[in-house]
């Protein structure tokens, strides 16, 4: 394949044939197009390739012994085809992310009606400490870092609900440097709510010697 100057613009010699002359064919290609003519040009003999020499020389009227040269410009931006193929694959993707999404927020809501009994049975915080750990693993497959925080914090609630306030609020305090590194102050904001309430329920615990568990 031989290359000029402008970026846009190439020629390609398709078939050598056996006189020096040649007549050079032009045309316009999507780049999809042109990978394939390149390709052609790269493989010595094939059937997709005498096919389409064949098909080009009786079209343009190119004697079969003359070089076929093709002078190729790409297509403005607009005019490109669509990659089927790779929207197969991107749409996939996406469809997988957004169960994934939807799976999230099935056990978001889940959690939520799990961690409001949490303050009165034990039970009910063990449950919803376990929804936590799965929302936890489906952020990471998410790849979201302030989600993951979250997921983190409800743990940390459900820890406190249990009695468990030393591993709960060094959960909170690790949280907050996480949310200031990741400059999101709804991670920060969840913190300062969640550590007044360890804090609430460690002073009650203080003063009952137990956290109320009514199972």
């Amino acid at each position: 394949m031989m290359g000029e100057n402008n970026c846009n613009k190439w020629l390609i010699c398709v078939d050598r044939g056996s006189r020096p002359n040649s007549k050079i064919l032009r045309g316009f290609l999507t780049p999809r197009q042109l990978r394939f003519l390149t390709q052609l040009h790269e493989i010595p003999c094939c059937s997709s390739k005498c096919d389409f020499v064949d098909e080009v020389r009786g079209r343009f009227h190119v004697h079969p012994e003359e070089p076929l040269i093709v002078e190729i410009r790409l297509r403005p931006n607009e005019q490109y085809d669509v990659d089927y193929s790779w929207e197969v694959r991107v749409l996939g993707y996406v469809k997988k992310m957004l169960d994934k999404e939807k799976l999230m927020w099935n056990l978001s809501t889940l959690g939520g009606a799990l961690s409001a009994m949490g303050d009165y049975f034990h039970s009910f915080a063990d449950k919803a400490q376990q929804v936590s750990f799965e929302q936890l693993k489906i952020a990471h497959e998410l790849g979201d870092p302030v989600i993951m925080a979250r997921c983190r914090l409800y743990i940390a609630h459900a820890l406190a609900q249990k009695g468990h306030f030393d591993a709960s609020l060094s959960i909170i305090k690790r949280e907050y440097h996480n949310g200031e590194e990741l400059k999101s102050d709804m991670v920060m904001n969840c913190c300062r709510g969640l550590w007044s309430k360890v804090r609430h329920l460690k002073s009650v615990s203080s003063c009952h010697g137990h956290i109320p568990d009514h199972c």
